[in-house]
């Protein structure tokens, strides 16, 4: 017989497959420093949590929405340039 170690009980495991809650959501990103890394939009830790408020509710649906289908949509990723010319009058 092989020596399992700790293990999760029925309960624990089944607890593992349950769906985000925006609570956890909001735990595990209020967790990160706010100046960790840059996220694919250019984007801080700082600013999410700065603009929670605003945007927690977009930013919770999305990962939800990643961890129920698998694939994170082409517009997390997008990049959008606008070109302001350096001029006093435009």
């Amino acid at each position: 017989m092989i020596q399992l170690g700790l293990t999760l009980n029925c309960e624990d495991q089944i607890g593992l497959c349950k769906e985000f809650s925006d609570k956890d959501i909001k735990e595990a990103l209020f967790s990160i420093l706010n100046f960790k890394s840059l996220g694919p939009d250019g984007y801080n830790n700082g600013f999410f949590k700065s603009s929670w408020g605003t945007i927690g509710h977009l930013v919770c649906s999305t990962i939800r929405e990643f961890f129920s289908i698998g694939v994170m949509s082409n517009y997390i990723s997008a990049t959008k340039l606008v070109v302001l010319p350096k001029t006093p009058h435009p």
